[in-house]
């Protein structure tokens, strides 16, 4: 749990501070739409599922401040969860292992 929470820290640590990359202003794009047009914008931005777009719908619903911050955030939240996951997958293979 608080390797967890450390991962988090450092991947939240300046996360807004650089303005965005064309990627991301694409993504924003297709997830500020409709959600009906989410698909067809998918293919557009990414050619990929609009799974990752549906879900950075409500972070970036509403323009304002902390845009960056807040585009950037679901991407860090699956990046610190995937420490335990990697510390679970050492365990196991250790375990068989030993």
């Amino acid at each position: 749990m608080l390797l967890t929470l450390l991962g988090f820290g450092l991947r939240v640590f300046r996360l807004g501070n650089q303005s965005f990359w064309i990627d991301e202003v694409s993504s924003i794009m297709a997830a500020q739409g409709p959600v009906k047009g989410i698909y067809q914008r998918s293919v557009l931005a990414a050619n990929s599922l609009p799974t990752y777009f549906l879900m950075l719908k409500p972070f970036v619903a509403e323009s304002g401040p902390n845009l960056e911050f807040r585009a950037r955030l679901l991407s860090a939240i699956a990046g610190a969860l995937s420490v335990p996951v990697f510390v679970g997958l050492i365990y196991l293979w250790r375990r068989r292992r030993g």
